[in-house]
């Protein structure tokens, strides 16, 4: 059951506050954690049955679900990948905009992309009793997102699947990384969207792209792929 409580940690905290106790109302015995998880999953949809929240939770749950399945024990592979991604992300920042265009990138393997009709992920949680009101804060819209397994444990928050907001620029060229391309493919990819009007505009959107780039690498998110 304390897994849980890390595992669907906000699912959790959310049907508490619209009372509904969901540990308390599991029954399950199973010691294996990809079971339980699937029947605590199968559990909360059956308690949010008729209720104008239930879109909400199973996104919520879903999520929660699909960033404990991300998780992987830091063992010496991850160890060593990590060590080598901090090497190359030093060259790559360093070089001037010709060079980074050369550079072929791929989303990294410890990385999960979300959209979401609900903002689930801030940069200060600590007062879970006010979440559900910070979600509904934001109006349904789309909402993007990673989770990050990475090579350090988390002791307050009890995993190594870290998670952050992305704008919807940002989503969108971590996706356009999805297999290995070009940084010179992927921003005539992203240029080819707008409708570019004059040299001024073009020159603009190159600044962004390339701070949007420089920013996923940075984070790791995208990285040079395995040789």
């Amino acid at each position: 059951m304390n897994n849980l409580n890390i595992i669907f940690h906000k699912t959790i905290t959310i049907a508490t506050i619209l009372e509904h106790d969901l540990l308390h109302s599991f029954l399950w015995n199973a010691s294996d954690q990809v079971e339980t998880n699937e029947a605590f999953y199968q559990h909360t949809l059956r308690c949010f049955q008729g209720s104008k929240h239930l879109e909400m939770i199973t996104q919520i749950l879903t999520i929660e679900q699909e960033k404990f399945a991300l998780s992987d024990p830091i063992d010496e592979k991850i160890l060593c990948e990590y060590s080598n991604y901090n090497l190359e992300r030093e060259i790559i920042l360093q070089l001037p905009l010709v060079a980074l265009k050369k550079i072929k990138l791929q989303q990294s393997t410890y990385i999960s992309c979300y959209a979401s009709d609900w903002k689930f992920v801030f940069f200060n949680e600590t007062d879970q009793g006010q979440l559900l009101n910070k979600i509904l804060e934001f109006p349904k819209d789309e909402y993007y997102f990673v989770f990050q397994c990475i090579d350090v444990f988390d002791d307050v928050l009890q995993t190594n699947v870290l998670e952050f907001h992305l704008t919807k620029y940002e989503y969108y060229i971590l996706q356009l990384f999805e297999k290995t391309k070009s940084v010179a493919s992927v921003m005539d990819d992203f240029i080819a969207v707008f409708d570019v009007e004059s040299e001024e505009e073009l020159n603009s959107l190159v600044r962004e792209m390339t701070r949007i780039i420089k920013f996923l690498i940075f984070r790791k998110f995208i990285v040079k792929p395995s040789s």
